[in-house]
């Protein structure tokens, strides 16, 4: 009610609203136990959607305090270590740019405030990864730090982001379909062997910094071992540097054929069509805007498969989460990303486009991590004759 009289009077006040009235109106919301998940992220959009109607944004004097708290944050993260020190503060003054624009939204200031001013990692996750592949490597434990150190996320010297990690729901998803995903390519890998037919072969849509081989069951080593062929697509400009920070030795040297271009450029290469058994898609599909580009990406994927093959992906849900990171934090994409509005429409969705273009759904998984499922896995089946 608070937040529908600030509304109310809005133009009617005597004097200007300040971001402390609209952060007093939602302060409660986080006491609701009807809210649930909702609460965590509904505060922060309402501060950001207050700011914005009010034209509330925040003052030098405070984006000025927050660089000097950065500053000494710096300096406590490093302790005594002059060297790490200039890194974290060469790193600071890197992103200040960026960060100082991003501060002076009031809703995105509030929430880097309460969470990244005792992080080493969250600085450079809200303002340089975000909303990048590498990104989402704190959803397994690992992230760069202040410094451009990536590195695992120690619960016990970095618990701020550990507490981050662990409450985002979304993290969660992340790693629901990445188990999901690689469980369906080992149980294929198993079933192959057993029938005789060796091994699989797999081709990767928006590889990214390759968590399907690195987390879990599977390790990069094993690579050679329970695959014929890896072959990766990824247009992320970036990634050739991020990858470097994660495999000690070149991709080819673990079987990886990895491509720094678009997909399309894959799909339409006849060396590889009906070449491959699994095409793994992880966090690409929720940017198709329509049906027809729905569509295309199925049908590029189906020119991959062999007959009978399978294809995995996922369809991201609408939740406060995603509304928050979407308003608050202003993670943009290009592709926009399109989520689903509800799960029922994302499997109703898929199945009416993929019995068009002559695939089979086979298994649906609504995201079990959350009770807003931030998202729907999917596997399908090229028929084995057309």
């Amino acid at each position: 009610m608070e937040v529908v009289h600030l509304l109310e009077n809005r133009w009617s006040s005597q004097k200007p609203y300040d971001i402390d009235d609209v952060d007093r109106a939602v302060h409660n919301l986080e006491e609701y136990s009807e809210q649930g998940v909702w609460a965590y992220s509904i505060k922060y959009i309402l501060i950001t959607l207050g700011s914005r109607i009010f034209r509330i944004r925040t003052s030098q004097e405070k984006i000025e305090r927050f660089y000097a708290d950065a500053k000494l944050l710096c300096v406590n993260l490093t302790k005594n270590d002059c060297e790490q020190l200039n890194k974290y503060l060469k790193g600071l003054d890197a992103m200040w740019p960026k960060l100082r624009k991003q501060l002076e939204d009031p809703g995105f200031y509030r929430f880097v405030y309460e969470f990244a001013m005792q992080s080493a990692f969250l600085l450079p996750y809200f303002s340089v990864l975000s909303p990048h592949a590498p990104a989402l490597e704190a959803a397994r434990g690992y992230s760069v730090d202040m410094g451009g150190t990536y590195r695992r996320i120690d619960p016990e010297t970095d618990s701020q982001t550990f507490r981050f990690v662990v409450g985002e729901r979304t993290f969660r998803s992340f790693d629901f379909r990445l188990c999901n995903h690689q469980t369906a390519l080992l149980n294929l890998a198993a079933d192959m062997e057993a029938s005789g037919l060796g091994k699989p072969s797999v081709f990767f849509v928006g590889g990214g910094m390759m968590p399907m081989v690195r987390f879990y069951y599977l390790r990069p080593e094993m690579i050679k071992d329970v695959f014929d062929r890896v072959v990766v697509y990824d247009s992320d400009p970036n990634m050739p540097e991020y990858l470097k920070m994660v495999f000690d030795r070149p991709l080819s040297e673990y079987g990886i054929d990895y491509h720094f271009e678009d997909a399309a450029n894959g799909f339409n290469d006849p060396a590889f069509q009906g070449q491959f058994d699994a095409v793994d898609c992880t966090g690409v599909m929720s940017y198709c805007q329509t049906d027809e580009d729905i569509a295309k990406m199925l049908c590029g994927m189906k020119k991959m498969l062999k007959p009978g093959g399978i294809m995995m992906f996922d369809r991201q849900v609408m939740t406060p989460d995603m509304i928050r990171c979407a308003l608050t934090l202003a993670w943009k994409t290009d592709p926009p990303l399109k989520p689903e509005l509800t799960v029922k429409r994302a499997i109703t969705r898929i199945r009416k486009i993929a019995a068009r273009v002559g695939l089979v759904v086979t298994d649906t998984f609504p995201d079990e991590y959350n009770r807003l499922p931030a998202l729907v896995d999917f596997i399908l089946r090229n028929p084995s004759t057309k």
